[in-house]
């Protein structure tokens, strides 16, 4: 500045620009039943849009997160999305009731990869032991865990009788029965000429031998 005898005099004022940024971070993609915890930096303080005032928030349900991060007066916002995957739904099917000797095939459905209890990694198994099997499906990244129990039936072991002791008469009979397995049976006889019955203890009229199958 100049007065009016021309004398002049400096003078000078310092401005500090103070430079604030908001950086959040966390993992921005989770499973249904999971959880991310959103991180920001860059201020003294921290306004979430949550209520939360602590630079750290956990977050479990999708939609995007702002911050207001303020530090020496100054503020910067920043934000985040929050992305949750569906867990994948598990389907086994197989027959869960065998034959002793007998197998099964478990096969899984609802994923891009499977880890079978058997130690197997692949969609279906082939069971004949007795018991629970677990599969492990993930899908996504996400996972989901399903279970089927296979049951072994003993066999039945079938009897066969017939009145006159085997030989064939005008009322000759054969008698069917069964122990072991599952009650409920059912009886299937063949024999000479054509033969054949289901009932449990059908009469008879041709000589030769017959043949009972209990199922």
């Amino acid at each position: 500045a100049t007065d009016s005898k021309g004398c002049t005099a400096v003078g000078s004022f310092t401005v500090t620009v103070i430079s604030t940024s908001a950086n959040i971070i966390g993992n921005q993609t989770i499973c249904v039943g999971g959880s991310s915890t959103f991180t920001a930096s860059g201020g003294g303080t921290y306004a979430w849009s949550t209520g939360a005032n602590t630079a750290s928030i956990n977050v479990s349900n999708a939609g995007t997160y702002t911050v207001t991060v303020t530090n020496n007066g100054c503020t910067a916002i920043g934000t985040r999305t929050l992305q949750v995957t569906s867990n994948p739904t598990v389907d086994i099917a197989g027959n869960q009731t065998i034959c002793a000797g007998g197998s099964s095939t478990f096969s899984a459905s609802g994923g891009g990869t499977y880890a079978w209890s058997t130690g197997a990694i692949t969609a279906s198994i082939n069971v004949s032991t007795a018991g629970t099997y677990t599969v492990t499906v993930t899908n996504n990244g996400c996972t989901a865990v399903g279970t089927r129990t296979l049951t072994v039936s003993s066999k039945p072991t079938a009897n066969i009788t017939a009145t006159g002791n085997n030989c064939l008469t005008a009322n000759a009979q054969l008698f069917g029965s069964a122990t072991g397995g599952a009650p409920g049976y059912s009886y299937v006889y063949t024999g000479p000429n054509g033969f054949s019955s289901t009932q449990q203890n059908p009469m008879i009229t041709q000589n030769g031998t017959s043949t009972l199958v209990v199922t």
